[in-house]
């Protein structure tokens, strides 16, 4: 597979959640990166991830997590549907509830990975995505700090999962 023939810087100004039900082929335009965190959870059909000349071939239950500035791109091969939630981190996003060294230390044990969750795990992430889709959507004082906890909540999973990961 080669990926477009560019490459394309994406910023992020801030958290972002979405959820996206594709029922054609869809390849992105380029390879891309960007200057936050990307958790992605693949929900119905496939999807390919291509990462550090790498290809996953992405099925429900399967989660990755970039960290900033890492080069990828997604495609569609066999399966012109897919499903997915992706949530964009901004470094900045949990500043409302952790001190700059505890979210330095937080991401410092993530690394870039793709995870394929089992018939346990998969439903607990995709809730915690489903959690910070409401709380993003929330207005009033504590919104921010409930989607600020729900993203670390998600980040602790990741941490969690990669933590029992056999190496």
């Amino acid at each position: 597979m080669k990926p477009a023939e560019y490459t394309e810087y994406a910023p992020y100004t801030g958290f972002g959640v979405e959820y996206v039900r594709n029922p054609q082929k869809n390849d992105m335009r380029m390879q891309h990166y960007h200057d936050s965190y990307e958790i992605y959870l693949q929900t119905a059909g496939e999807r390919t991830l291509l990462l550090n000349d790498l290809r996953y071939t992405l099925r429900p239950g399967d989660l990755y997590f970039l960290k900033p500035f890492e080069l990828h791109y997604t495609k569609s091969f066999e399966s012109s549907y897919y499903e997915r939630y992706l949530m964009n981190v901004p470094v900045s996003c949990l500043s409302p509830i952790l001190t700059e060294a505890e979210s330095a230390s937080l991401f410092a044990s993530l690394d870039s990975c793709v995870l394929h969750l089992d018939e346990k795990q998969a439903p607990e992430a995709l809730e915690h995505f489903r959690r910070a889709d409401r709380y993003s959507h929330r207005k009033g004082f504590l919104s921010e700090k409930l989607l600020c906890s729900s993203v670390l909540q998600m980040l602790s999973y990741i941490s969690d999962l990669l933590s029992r990961k056999e190496i």
